[in-house]
């Protein structure tokens, strides 16, 4: 029961060695010690479940074996620093030029839903094929003072 609409693999340097990346685990939070030792058991028990699909259920992976996890469980979301801009979905599908553009990236919208269903822009690609400068601005505190940090 990994909550993935998809499982993704790629293969290594080693000719017998697949990467996944498949695990899911929302609803917890990157801020609270508890959240995060619920999520490092419930990402072990879900590569597990998956090793085991994969060798009962997946022909060339009945000899599989895990050979490596991460250390912990990487956490995608906790806090975010408001930017004196935020760069919308709009911005990146209509290769929306700054004057103030850096962090150029041609990467698709990837989107990683705590919901089991991406959301519609997830995976799209960009209308101008060239990388697509950020503006400098959503990189810089919005505001005075002390910086301003809140939850997504």
């Amino acid at each position: 029961s990994c909550p993935r609409e998809n499982v993704l693999l790629f293969y290594a340097i080693q000719s017998d060695v697949v990467h996944f990346n498949t695990t899911r685990v929302t609803g917890k939070s990157g801020l609270d010690a508890q959240d995060l030792t619920a999520a490092e058991i419930e990402a072990r028990r879900q590569t597990q479940e998956l090793l085991r699909f994969l060798i009962s259920d997946v022909a060339g992976f009945e000899q599989a074996y895990l050979q490596q996890t991460a250390a912990q469980i990487g956490v995608r979301e906790s806090r975010r620093i408001r930017g004196e801009y935020t760069l919308t979905a709009d911005d990146v599908l209509s290769a929306r030029k700054f004057p103030d553009g850096i962090a150029r990236s041609a990467y698709p919208i990837d989107i990683h839903s705590p919901h089991r269903h991406s959301q519609a822009a997830r995976g799209r690609l960009l209308r101008d094929p060239l990388p697509l400068p950020g503006p400098h601005r959503g990189g810089q505190p919005a505001g005075r003072g002390p910086h301003r940090v809140g939850h997504p």
